[in-house]
This record gives structure tokens, sequence and C-alpha cells, in this order.
């Protein structure tokens, strides 16, 4: 089965330089089983909940086509600026906090799953609410866009890590007022 495999990676073009996919496949196959076991591990979870992500997208495209078609009103799409995460997006990121912290290394998939997938979802948030604030100062969408693609491109340890947080904080402080006072201050 190993040869089979190598010869597989063998076919893959481009160069064989570190960093490259058929660098990395070949690193792959020098690790031990037990080693690909714990990697997939990791790698699964995310994949399923980027294919469950995949499948609601193909579903609101089937429904909007489905609502032209019987001539119904057409979905609501909520722009960028006014996307934000639900409360109970919370539960995910703090059990999974609580499972890399305080558990034993049998539950840190789990808890690595959790922790990645939450902090995407924050992430998304964190983007939405730069977004609304260059909007809101009359920068240009092109603009934005060119921006946010620099910054992601060219900053990414920084930048992910960065909308995360920005976005979990937004949670709490509402920096684009999306939620009424509870005073009806502004």
């Amino acid at each position: 089965a190993r040869s089979e495999e190598q010869q597989i990676v063998q076919t893959l073009e481009g160069p064989d330089k570190p960093g490259s996919w058929k660098h990395m496949m070949q690193e792959s196959l020098s690790m031990s089983p037990a080693d690909r076991v714990r990697m997939l591990t990791y790698f699964l979870p995310n994949m399923a909940f980027l294919w469950m992500v995949l499948l609601v997208h193909a579903g609101r495209s089937l429904a909007a086509r489905a609502a032209v078609w019987r001539g119904w009103p057409p979905l609501s799409r909520a722009e960028l600026s006014a996307w934000r995460l639900p409360d109970g997006a919370l539960v995910p990121l703090l059990a999974g906090l609580a499972l890399a912290l305080f558990s034993n290394a049998a539950w840190r998939p789990g808890a690595a799953a959790l922790l990645v997938q939450s902090l995407l979802g924050y992430s998304v948030q964190g983007i939405a609410v730069t977004h609304a604030v260059l909007l809101a100062r009359g920068v240009p969408p092109l603009v934005v866009l060119l921006v946010m693609v620099v910054l992601f491109t060219f900053t990414l340890p920084v930048f992910l890590p960065s909308v995360a947080l920005l976005g979990l904080s937004d949670a709490w402080l509402d920096y684009r007022r999306l939620e009424p006072s509870p005073r009806g201050e502004a």
C-alpha cells in the first residue's frame, strides 16, 4: 500500500519544495500510521464542519431558486456589515476552552474542533465589524475589499486571531450598535 501511495505522490505536479502540496504529501507518507490517525482526529471534524457549511449554502441556494420559481418573495440576505453570531455561539467556544484546559489528551481533538470552528465564526464577525466601521467612515466598498485581501494575504497569522478577538468583543461591546439600547440611549 505504501508503494502505491508513493506512486500517487510522484504523479503530483509542481515543485517539491517545503510548503508545497507535494512536499506535504511526502511528509505525511513518512509518518507512522498512529500519527496519521492522530492527525485525522484533528482534521476530520473541521472538514465535517466545512461540509455542513457547504450543505447549508447549497440548501439556501436551492431554496432561493425555488422561491423565484414559485413567485415567492426572495430570501433575506443580510449585508456583511450586519452579520452577527447568536449569543449561543459562545457555548461551543467555552466548551472547547474547558476541554482544552481541564481534560486529558483524549479530548483534545474535540476541543480543537470546537475552538477552530468557533474562532472561524468570530473571525467572520470581526471582518463584518471592520467592514461596517470602514463603510460608516465613508471608505468605498472596493477599497474595503482590497484592504481585507491585502491584510489577509500578508498578515494571516496575526489577522485571524485579531479579527476573532474583535468579533468576540463585539458580542459584548456592540461596536455597530445593532442591538437597541435598554435605556433608549444612542
